[in-house]
């Protein structure tokens, strides 16, 4: 641990001394009520993106059964994967949609305040569902369906509130999708062997 924080603390100087564009720039230069970030809300703050980085890809693929499923039981989408790989930029973005990585969210509200009609007071505990927000029928047409080529897919909340997840909801599951699909490129959907 000592080498991680030896590790952190020359990334966060460095970072100061020169911003680059990136993800640790940003989070070493940032400010809390106008005055520079202090070392440990840097070191927390990399912590949390290295983390959810590691999980919302781990998650992002093994989450991907289950719509690869959906996918290889629908001749339809099946096919569209083998024979118009393409269609993955799309439909990695409906895999994170149909199988959110994240589950949920906690925060304590910080003041009063009223969402979608329920009163929320100050020190309330308020949980998120990802996958809730992903099924919403006011957004998704079927929405508990699969569908490579949903163009509302794009407004899932699979895990908006990382930075990593931004990246990852595409790239994790297209990765692996596109594996899965050249691996069973010669098997037609519904197939016994």
């Amino acid at each position: 641990m000592g080498e991680f924080f030896a590790f952190a603390q020359e990334l966060f100087e460095s970072r100061r001394a020169a911003p680059s564009g990136n993800l640790a720039s940003l989070l070493a230069n940032g400010e809390i009520d106008g005055a520079p970030v202090p070392f440990r809300d840097f070191i927390g703050n990399l912590i949390l993106v290295l983390v959810g980085g590691k999980k919302t890809t781990r998650n992002s693929i093994s989450h991907a059964v289950a719509p690869v499923a959906a996918v290889a039981a629908r001749s339809d989408q099946w096919r569209m994967v083998r024979d118009a790989p393409s269609v993955l930029e799309t439909g990695a973005v409906e895999m994170v949609r149909h199988a959110s990585p994240v589950l949920h969210m906690r925060r304590t509200a910080r003041r009063d305040t009223e969402l979608g009609g329920q009163a929320i007071a100050r020190g309330d505990k308020v949980v998120l569902w990802y996958p809730s927000g992903n099924r919403d029928p006011e957004v998704f047409d079927n929405p508990d369906g699969f569908d490579l080529t949903r163009k509302a897919a794009r407004l899932h909340v699979g895990f908006r509130a990382t930075a990593t997840g931004l990246a990852s909801d595409r790239v994790s599951p297209r990765c692996s999708c596109a594996s899965f699909s050249a691996c069973w490129r010669n098997v037609s959907a519904g197939s016994k062997s």
